[in-house]
């Protein structure tokens, strides 16, 4: 056993004894063992605060050997197809010193955030992909 004899320090080893004992008391919390699924169309999803916007960036980034560039835009606009207000939003990155671009299109429906189309392009491979969906949200 250890005999602290000065007033102050059994004071200071009491203030910091006290809150660890009791805290050992406290039932940690764990994650829940079932993960939460949130399918599409799920009412606690909400996107319709989301508001029109523009912005341009530019990143570093670094190809083995190459020297490192790169630009890009996005933006969120509103738009309607037959009939229903959706946003689209739009990204475009150009990697002009090698002649790649890519673009990625996302229509959704704000109010939930279902998509309902999707196109990705790259220039240099040729490589797209278009998405439709045809369910409604």
């Amino acid at each position: 056993m250890i005999e602290i004899s000065h007033p102050f320090l059994r004071r200071v080893t009491l203030l910091v004894l006290v809150p660890v004992v009791l805290s050992s008391f406290i039932p940690a919390q764990s994650p829940p063992s079932v993960p939460i699924v949130i399918e599409l169309g799920d009412s606690s999803v909400d996107g319709s605060f989301l508001k029109p916007y523009k912005n341009a960036w530019k990143m570093v980034y670094a190809f083995l050997g190459k020297e490192p560039f790169l630009v890009g835009t996005e933006q969120l606009a509103a738009v309607e197809i037959d009939g229903r207000p959706l946003l689209k939003r739009s990204q475009m990155a150009d990697y002009a010193k090698y002649n790649v671009a890519t673009t990625y299109v996302n229509v959704f429906d704000p109010k939930n955030m279902a998509p309902v189309y999707i196109d990705f392009k790259r220039s240099d491979t040729g490589e797209w992909r278009i998405v439709i969906s045809t369910r409604r949200w």
